[in-house]
């Protein structure tokens, strides 16, 4: 019965993940001979993939509901192509969080980073709003007056402070992490889901022999400084929703629980 009622979740899925694409190649004919094409194609796929997933989320009651929604495919039809994607976010640290120096140290140790004090500065300078520094020119924003401080927005932003790093040092090194695996970009104040946790970030976190279906939050540090919380479909839990066509990138942030758009991005594909 178990199995029965797990292959009829499973084609529920898929059927849902179909309609998206029948929804995005029907529509994309429709706005096809529009001047503001993008804009109007962009619209489409937002709204279409929104109304899916609020669809398919009435439906999760655990994380094995949850992982079957994390898909990637392409969709092609003659000259238009789509490579749609859905992805955990709170599978990840949020690099703005006020604990995650000893991640990065242990991130930044593995790679063999040259010198993971400065970069450690450099992100910590960003993320404060003074412009007092930590170290010796660890404040970006004291070098270009258009460098934004607070916080880091966005993996952009990220990349300026890479970018920045290197020219001090030379070491190519900062860009072999795969950074996008591992952090995301928000107000440092959301959890992580012990279930949704790949094995290198586990190690990173020292917690490869955690039991997620039982955390005592109580008597392990690292579980209490990063947030790490047991899946709870009554809990948000953000996925990032990846369409790329043409010359456009789109990303939208979307709550499963609450069923609603944290953001969008739009990063041009050059």
């Amino acid at each position: 019965m178990k199995k029965g009622i797990a292959l009829f979740v499973t084609m529920m899925f898929l059927m849902i993940i179909i309609t998206i694409i029948s929804k995005i190649m029907g529509d994309y004919e429709k706005f096809i001979t529009i001047d503001n094409r993008y804009i109007s194609q962009n619209s489409i796929l937002i709204k279409d993939s929104v109304e899916s997933l609020n669809k398919l989320s009435q439906n999760i009651d655990n994380y094995n509901d949850l992982k079957k929604i994390f898909i990637s495919f392409p969709i092609s039809d003659d000259d238009f192509k789509v490579v749609y994607s859905i992805t955990p976010i709170f599978s990840k640290i949020d690099i703005n969080h006020k604990n995650i120096g000893p991640f990065l140290d242990n991130l930044m140790q593995f790679y063999d980073i040259d010198d993971p004090i400065l970069f450690k500065n450099l992100i910590k300078d960003t993320i404060d709003k003074d412009i007092e520094e930590r170290g010796s020119e660890t404040e970006i924003i004291l070098k270009n007056r258009f460098f934004q401080n607070g916080k880091i927005y966005n993996y952009r932003h990220f990349k300026e402070i890479m970018d920045y790093y290197y020219k001090i040092t030379g070491d190519k090194n900062i860009y072999k992490i795969p950074w996008q695996k591992y952090i995301y970009f928000s107000n440092g104040n959301n959890n992580i889901v012990c279930e949704a946790m790949d094995l290198d970030l586990k190690k990173f976190l020292e917690l490869e022999d955690i039991d997620c279906k039982d955390l005592n939050r109580s008597e392990n540090r690292i579980l209490e400084n990063f947030d790490i919380i047991s899946f709870d479909k009554n809990s948000s839990f953000w996925v990032d929703i990846n369409i790329k066509y043409k010359q456009q990138n789109i990303d939208i942030t979307y709550d499963i629980d609450k069923k609603k758009v944290i953001k969008i991005e739009n990063n041009p594909i050059y």
